[in-house]
Parts: C-alpha cells; sequence; structure tokens
C-alpha cells in the first residue's frame, strides 16, 4: 500500500512539479485530445518552473504535493477565491489514491477559507475522476487557448463534523 506524504508545496518545489505535470499532461492527457501535438504543446507551455514558483509563491494560492521516497508524485493548486487549478498526477501512480488525497487537502483547505463551491476547469480524460469525488459538469465544454476543450466542474461544499473527545456535559443541562 502506498503512503504518500501530503505537504504544503513552497517555490523551491517548483523544477518538480514543472516536470511532472508536463510529463502527465503528455503520458495521460495527449490521448484524450487526440495526440495532437500542437495542442499538448500549448498546454505545457506555460508549465515552466519560473511560472510556478511565482504561482506557488503568490499570497492566496494554495499549493499541495504528495511525496513518495522522496520525490514530488502529486501536486494540487487552490486559489483563494475557489477554483482548483492544478491537479496532476505522475502517470505511475494515478488511480491509487493520490488524486483523491490532493482533493481532500484542497477540500479541507477551502472549508477553512470559508469557500462554499468549488470550480474547476477537468481535462477530458479526468471528467470521470472529478465526477467520482462528487463534482458536477458546470455548463457545456469550453475551449481555451482556441484548441484545448476542458469541461467546467463544480463541487458544493458540505461542512464536515470532526467527531473528537465528548463533551463533559449532561444532555439537558442548563449552561
Amino acid at each position: 500500500m502506498i503512503r504518500p506524504l501530503f505537504r504544503k508545496a513552497t517555490p523551491e518545489d517548483a523544477a518538480e512539479i514543472a516536470a511532472l505535470v508536463v510529463k502527465t499532461i503528455q503520458e495521460s492527457c495527449a490521448q484524450a485530445y487526440s495526440n495532437n501535438k500542437r495542442v499538448i504543446g500549448l498546454w505545457c507551455a506555460d508549465k515552466t518552473p519560473a511560472n510556478l514558483a511565482d504561482t506557488i509563491g503568490q499570497k492566496g494560492n494554495y499549493t499541495v504535493v504528495a511525496i513518495i521516497d522522496g520525490h514530488i508524485m502529486g501536486v494540487g493548486l487552490l486559489h483563494r477565491y475557489g477554483e482548483i487549478a492544478l491537479c496532476y498526477v505522475h502517470p505511475y501512480y494515478q488511480g491509487r489514491g493520490l488524486g483523491k488525497g490532493l482533493l481532500e487537502d484542497m477540500e479541507r483547505k477551502a472549508r477553512a477559507l470559508k469557500i462554499k463551491t468549488l470550480l474547476l476547469k477537468s481535462s477530458l480524460n479526468a471528467v470521470s475522476f472529478y465526477q467520482l469525488h462528487g463534482y458536477v459538469n458546470d455548463g457545456p465544454r469550453e475551449m481555451f487557448l482556441g484548441e484545448i476543450y476542458f469541461q467546467p466542474m463544480r463541487k458544493a461544499l458540505t461542512v464536515r463534523l470532526r467527531l473528537g473527545q465528548p463533551s463533559s456535559r449532561i444532555f439537558g443541562e442548563n449552561v
């Protein structure tokens, strides 16, 4: 069983995150886009270490990484206004719980920020993953950069109760 460590990313992680995101797009997403090299190239063009370091360092962004054996194998990015901008898992680790862990971590952070609804633009290959985790389509597919289709999705967050130690209060007691 894989036991990843989830932690907040730092700008120093940007090069490893950039390599992960590009690899994932090229190996896991390309087929859903007919292996169109132009589309994949456009998609990967801004996934540079410099751009990602800047994004990670921006106030209000929350970036989480999944670490396995000392290496980043997953990344998620939540903007303070409730958009999940990144959720990528290394192709080898897809289907093993890392994506679910990243989503749960970002949803926990969103709840802490009092965000009521999360939005994202799913790649065509990941729509079923998000649906499995409670996201629903939020309108028709949209085009990005004139050639890349994404599916807008959303999820209403519910308040999660934490079960803790029982209260020392007695039922019916006036306090």
